[in-house]
């Protein structure tokens, strides 16, 4: 048995959040006595134990309580895809340290550098922020074989593609800025951003265009990417357009 004191000595964890974490019922006591005590034993060690590992990988307290009850088979799910997104940035930070070091030793003429390898770093920045932000939605939705096959694609993007695509979305940017568009910039906004996401889908569909459009206006993840780039309320009108348009 072990006292909340007893607790936070041996686990390092202090008081204050072991009862943050009874009150979240994220790791509730053997038992509380008349006076007011909390009381654990080996088993609540091991959920402790349990729930420091977790936040080590990235876990969020509602992912660990989730994790905490699921069965195996979903827990082994969450694992993965956790493990895939750090795998992910592991590569992601090694890229952007060697291009770091290249262009060091290029701004100090020790070394040629050539634009792919200039690119390289603006790529992997660009998928750890997609990875961060919208992988788990779109892996829900579209399934692993679509996001891996995207993922792939824009990989494998050129420097001009990828400079293509930026234009492409500059453009798209300073429509969704206005406050009101005629029918044929609204055309042209639908043209745009279809033409946008062909330069990293390895497929398109009015379908799959349609979906997106619902995820602009649902949720807070897909939308702040368009209203941190042209205003607020740009992800929902980008949503009206498409959907107005794609009838």
């Amino acid at each position: 048995m072990y006292s909340i004191h007893e607790l936070a000595v041996l686990s390092g964890v202090s008081k204050r959040t072991l009862r943050y974490y009874h009150e979240l019922n994220l790791l509730l006591p053997e038992q509380v006595t008349d006076k007011g005590y909390r009381v654990y034993t080996t088993k609540q060690v091991d959920q402790l134990q349990q729930i420091l590992f977790y936040k080590q990988f990235g876990f969020s307290l509602e992912q660990i309580k989730q994790l905490l009850v699921e069965e195996e088979e979903n827990k082994n799910k969450m694992l993965e895809q956790q493990y895939r997104r750090l795998k992910a940035e592991k590569e992601h930070l090694d890229t952007l340290l060697q291009t770091l070091s290249k262009t060091i030793e290029y701004q100090k003429g020790e070394i040629f550098m050539t634009d792919q390898e200039k690119f390289l770093g603006l790529k992997a920045q660009r998928l750890q922020d997609y990875e961060m932000h919208y992988e788990t939605e779109s892996r829900e939705r579209y399934g692993d074989q679509l996001v891996d096959q995207t993922k792939e694609k824009f990989s494998r993007l050129t420097l001009e593609a990828y400079q293509t695509s930026e234009a492409i979305e500059n453009q798209l940017i300073l429509y969704l800025q206005q406050a009101s568009l005629t029918d044929k910039e609204k055309q042209e906004v639908v043209a745009l951003h279809a033409k946008w996401l062909t330069q990293s889908a390895p497929f398109y569909t009015t379908e799959y265009h349609r979906q997106l459009a619902e995820l602009y206006r649902l949720d807070d993840r897909f939308q702040s990417y368009y209203d941190q780039k042209a205003g607020d309320g740009a992800a929902k009108r980008l949503s009206s357009i498409i959907k107005e348009i794609l009838i």
